[in-house]
């Protein structure tokens, strides 16, 4: 069996945990230094293809479930704050945090500079580091981030942080489509996740190479999930349960996001293919998720009700 449960459940902290991890973006860490150094081609790490099994399952489909969102959210997350900029109304709420705006002789953004800016539409969310960006190619503008994050502090003692280094383009999925749902391509990034509590701090590590992912730009509020969602290109995982590279796949897009719950959706399929050809496949339907391993269901049931076992298998529970 892939999951062992038991039968006791703590939905309070759960739905926190799933709506942050969905809501929120970035942070520095040492995992940087380990996803970035190595003698790969492009300075990709050297790490093997992984072996998925029985148990690392949960872990490499909890954390490639969660990239899918990484890129979309601080993405939009740095553009809602650039938008304010633009347009000349006040973009910190702190009097000590820096945002700086350079504007090409177009208008457009050229290059943005956080410095502990505290997102006044937010207050709870910060930013730090920079955003080069390139609008040779109007239809397939890039963005270069460097030593970014985004920090989330939910209370006192429970904050989390998104950081990212590296750069991809976005263009509508439609040509001549500005908005509506949007592709994140060609992405050649590397991101951390800390989880950041009285207990100290946990660090996820993320690498994405000739990545793309689909997703609705439209959405406008914190905690709500990404109507659409889908992605496809190689992963490199590094946390305490899973590292190495895998192939990320949707062969049918996630829609129809559960209420209240930023992990679970009512359609879609993601694949994650390892070394070996092992493959573990994640089935949403309705409320229920189900998991196969190498081909043969592992389990299946109410997702919401799975989620916090899950979670607690890739490291993430609270």
């Amino acid at each position: 069996m892939l999951l062992s449960f038991s039968s006791e459940f703590r939905p309070a902290g759960l739905l926190l945990l799933a709506l942050t991890l969905a809501a929120c973006g970035g942070s520095s860490s040492d995992h940087d230094q380990d996803l970035g150094e190595g003698g790969g081609e492009g300075g990709v790490p050297d790490g093997t293809t992984l072996l998925i099994d029985t148990d690392n399952a949960a872990a490499v489909l909890v954390h490639a479930r969660l990239a899918l969102e990484i890129l979309p959210r601080l993405q939009r997350n740095a553009n809602l704050l650039i938008a304010q900029g633009l347009n000349g109304t006040p973009t910190c709420d702190n009097p000590d945090g820096v945002f700086q705006l350079t504007e090409d002789d177009q208008g457009a953004p050229a290059v943005a500079v956080f410095e502990d800016c505290v997102d006044p539409l937010y207050p709870s969310r910060s930013f730090d580091g920079r955003i080069v960006f390139d609008f040779t190619d109007p239809n397939r503008p890039y963005s270069e981030f460097s030593s970014y994050r985004n920090r989330i502090s939910s209370s006192s003692s429970f904050s989390q942080e998104w950081s990212l280094s590296g750069g991809f383009s976005i263009r509508p999925e439609d040509a001549g489509n500005a908005f509506g749902n949007a592709v994140i391509a060609d992405a050649n990034v590397i991101s951390n996740y800390s989880l950041i509590t009285d207990a100290g701090t946990r660090i996820v590590g993320y690498r994405f190479q000739d990545f793309e992912v689909l997703f609705d730009s439209t959405i406008n509020v914190l905690e709500q999930p990404l109507p659409t969602l889908a992605g496809e290109g190689r992963l490199f995982l590094l946390n305490d349960h899973a590292e190495g590279w895998v192939q990320v796949s949707t062969p049918h897009t996630l829609t129809a996001p559960l209420p209240g719950n930023g992990f679970c959706y009512g359609n879609g399929e993601l694949v994650i293919n390892g070394a070996e050809d092992t493959r573990v496949q994640l089935d949403y339907s309705g409320s229920d998720l189900m998991i196969s391993l190498n081909g043969v269901t592992v389990i299946s049931g109410d997702c919401e009700a799975l989620l916090e076992q899950l979670l607690a298998q890739a490291g993430l529970a609270i």
